[in-house]
C-alpha cells in the first residue's frame, strides 16, 4: 500500500473541516497548526477542481 493510495480515500473536505475545528480550539499551537491544515485542504480541494 503506497502513500498515494491511503491519500487517495481522504476527501480534501476532511481536511478542511479538521483544520477548523483545531483553529477553534483556544491555544496557540493548534490554531497555528489548524491554519496551515486549513490552507492544505483548500490548496488541495482547488487543485482537485482545476485539474
Amino acid at each position: 500500500m503506497s502513500l498515494t493510495d491511503s491519500i487517495g480515500g481522504v476527501s480534501p473536505a476532511l481536511i478542511v473541516g479538521i483544520g477548523i475545528v483545531l483553529f477553534v480550539v483556544p491555544e496557540p499551537v493548534t490554531s497555528v497548526l489548524g491554519a496551515l491544515v486549513l490552507v492544505l485542504g483548500l490548496v488541495w480541494l482547488f487543485a482537485r477542481r482545476l485539474g
